[in-house]
């Protein structure tokens, strides 16, 4: 996970609680006066900081030490405003907590600040969730600059002209590299312009087997549409339309992708969903040399791995087109209408 610059003014001045929903989020904590206090119950009259009294329901989504690192700010946040209250809590289980918004958001119960994703956004807003921030922005100019962000987040946090949540982390799909397992057997460092044939290749002699049982494999995988959507635009393919009207994800360019995979699991180089050790990290386990995974997965995997090896995170290979494609999508923070 790569969380962005502005998480740097989260130890910024204390902030009133209209600043805090108006900011949508611990990303602008900073922000001072976004929402000029109208229908916030506590907001104070004069829009100073550590004026405001209530309470904020802030819900999260994401690990354990997302949690603490959050809770340290909320504290920070409420030790400058004594008068308002952070009921925080985060699920860490992605379908639970995308079952807490749906039922709550039927109940009128949504969190004043919520943690979505940029393929939340569009649906979301559909569905009259999410408050435009735009007037909020304009007003907090000079603190909240949508030309720091990536420009990419911001166009799948944007929906018409309105942008509707603030960014916390934006990740993407690389390769994780077992570089003592490598150096072990002689093999070198992928150079950063390897295709994945040769990917497949550098896997294929680390696959071991006793007797029928397989002890190791060349690359743990994830063969998720998000992951797949970009292998496909590497080799030519693609998923929608360029209007995106249509799915077009039945072509012959994804086709041979997808016959490329299955033969290298028929091959047991990558394995199938229920060919590894159920509860195992197969990377962590030194099973693998190589897994594919994404950007958040970086903390977990120091911690999983513990010393154990030398290992590093490597560009993904390219496709037939000599690009790779990268999927991309963005953790952000959105206020619900329910808060104003």
């Amino acid at each position: 996970m790569t969380a962005h610059p502005s998480l740097a003014r989260l130890t910024g001045p204390a902030t009133s609680r209209r600043a805090f929903l108006g900011a949508a989020g611990l990303s602008a904590l900073a922000v001072a006066g976004c929402s000029g206090g109208k229908g916030l119950p506590g907001a104070g009259d004069s829009g100073e900081s550590g004026s405001g009294t209530g309470e904020i329901q802030f819900w999260h989504n994401g690990s354990e030490d997302d949690a603490k690192l959050i809770q340290g700010r909320i504290d920070d946040f409420q030790a400058a405003n004594a008068g308002i209250t952070v009921k925080f809590l985060n699920i860490a289980a992605g379908p639970q907590y995308y079952t807490k918004i749906s039922t709550a958001a039927v109940g009128g119960g949504l969190a004043d600040v919520f943690f979505t994703r940029t393929f939340d956004i569009a649906p979301f807003v559909a569905r009259d969730y999410l408050l435009p921030l735009g007037d909020l922005i304009t007003q907090n100019k000079d603190t909240v600059k949508p030309d720091d962000f990536w420009p990419a987040e911001v166009a799948q946090m944007t929906v018409g002209d309105q942008m509707y949540a603030l960014p916390y982390d934006f990740s993407n799909y690389a390769i994780y590299v077992n570089k003592t397992m490598l150096d072990k057997e002689g093999v070198a460092m992928p150079s950063d312009d390897w295709t994945w044939e040769e990917f497949f290749t550098i896997a294929a002699p680390f696959v071991q087997k006793s007797g029928k049982r397989q002890t190791r494999w060349g690359s743990a995988v994830t063969t998720g549409d998000w992951f797949l959507m970009g292998v496909f635009k590497a080799y030519g393919g693609d998923t929608f339309s360029e209007d995106l009207k249509s799915c077009v994800v039945s072509n012959d360019t994804n086709v041979g992708v997808l016959q490329a995979w299955a033969d290298q699991m028929a091959k047991d180089v990558i394995p199938t969903a229920s060919s590894t050790p159920t509860g195992v990290d197969v990377f962590a386990s030194q099973m693998t040399p190589f897994k594919i995974d994404g950007s958040w997965a970086t903390t977990s995997t120091r911690a999983a791995v513990n010393g154990k090896f030398d290992w590093d995170v490597i560009r993904l290979p390219k496709g037939s087109t000599g690009k790779r494609g990268v999927s991309t999508a963005g953790g952000c923070w959105s206020i619900s209408t329910k808060a104003i």
